[in-house]
């Protein structure tokens, strides 16, 4: 276990994993390294750490905890990484690229992570947050304590790629082991890291290189969306785009929005064919609207047998001019029974953010007009729609 400064710097891009759970993916990182990163840990556990030996660390909360962990509590995970903030920002200091990596839900990891990351941005670096969240049967109280904590890094971090493992749960076989599950998970995570430095420090034929990467991450009220697949070839362009939008860490919702800047890196093993890899990009391009933002890069990896490999990293500004592509307006369908009845002034529209109740969800109430109190729909009482006065009794 060793201290890592600033003079011992030799990569521009650092993976920083905060946990066990992250040290067990930066450690198989190590061993299938893809490109010349440095690889720093952080966690209050000394046991943890020692086990990773290989791997640049350092231990947080010294005279808190005196190298044992948290106990499951992430406000001791808070208190440790607030105490040795000068040593955190040093460490992190000086990178082109910063990739923080943890598991959220109780201990350690959901109380360092936000306080990591901000400090890793303080200094302007482009930081990536890539977080797992609870399985559904780990209880309420971690799911809570997840939610807190990505909320928290959102506020620190360029972009933030999440993997619920509940997904991972729900497309498990009835036979699979339980150590599968969490295998899954870890492999999941090591799969997202690589997809999002391997365009960077692979040698491609068309190559989107660390400057494209940060440029991509540039803009305050964006929102990301990151997306990676593998597919046999023969499988075609539809395989891809249904595995884009089944990948676990797609963010619901960007298939409808354009795009601002789009990167797309593709990889073969040498089965792609000229007019596959067009009709693919196009394809890809096409599904966020970015056919003149787009930025494509294509590799080649023997590894890659009859399989490509397709990752998106797509921004979105969600100022006025680049909102979802919706319609301004919608009309109302009105029902039959509607129909039948005179109009009454203008037609009904609703607009996107309309929250009032459409006449055919009604039913015989769809008749009279709409009484709104705060957005909802309130049906007048009998005795006032029909004017009929009811005296009051006398005190």
């Amino acid at each position: 276990m060793s201290e890592e400064s600033n003079s011992a710097k030799k990569s521009t891009v650092c993976l920083v994993g905060a946990g066990g759970g992250a040290m067990r993916v930066l450690e198989r990182f190590r061993t299938e390294m893809v490109g010349d990163i440095d690889l720093m840990g952080f966690d209050t556990d000394a046991r943890e750490l020692d086990r990773y030996p290989e791997i640049s660390s350092m231990r947080l909360g010294r005279s808190l905890l005196r190298g044992l962990g948290c106990g499951g509590d992430d406000e001791m995970g808070r208190l440790a990484a607030e105490s040795d903030r000068a040593q955190i920002s040093q460490a992190l200091s000086g990178y082109d690229l910063v990739i923080v990596v943890g598991c959220l839900g109780r201990g350690f990891a959901s109380g360092a992570l936000p306080g990591i990351t901000a400090l890793a941005g303080e200094s302007g670096t482009p930081t990536v947050a890539l977080v797992s969240t609870p399985f559904e049967f780990e209880g309420k109280r971690p799911a809570t304590i997840a939610r807190k904590a990505l909320s928290e890094v959102r506020q620190g971090a360029d972009c933030v790629v999440e993997l619920p493992n509940d997904l991972l749960f729900q497309e498990a076989e009835e036979s699979d082991r339980a150590d599968q599950l969490f295998d899954s998970s870890d492999e999941w995570m090591f799969r997202a890291v690589s997809a999002l430095i391997g365009p960077i420090f692979r040698p491609g034929i068309m190559s989107a290189d660390l400057a494209t990467f940060r440029n991509a991450l540039k803009g305050d009220e964006s929102r990301m969306h990151f997306s990676t697949c593998r597919v046999r070839v023969e499988e075609g362009v539809e395989a891809v785009a249904k595995a884009i939008y089944n990948c676990p860490f797609r963010s619901a919702g960007m298939e409808r929005v354009k795009a601002d800047r789009l990167i797309v890196s593709v990889g073969s093993g040498g089965g792609l064919s000229v007019s596959g890899f067009s009709e693919l990009t196009q394809a890809v391009t096409q599904l966020f609207d970015s056919r003149e933002s787009a930025i494509v890069g294509f590799w080649e990896d023997p590894s890659l047998g009859d399989q490509i490999e397709v990752t998106v990293f797509a921004r979105t500004d969600l100022s006025a001019a680049s909102r979802p592509r919706l319609p301004e307006r919608v009309t109302v369908h009105q029902s039959k029974l509607d129909q039948k009845r005179p109009r009454r002034g203008k037609e009904r529209v609703q607009t996107e953010f309309d929250t009032l109740l459409e006449h055919n969800e009604r039913g015989l109430f769809g008749r009279m007009d709409v009484e709104a109190y705060n957005g909802v729909d309130l049906d007048k009482p009998t005795f006032l729609r029909r004017g009929i006065k009811i005296p009051m009794p006398k005190s």
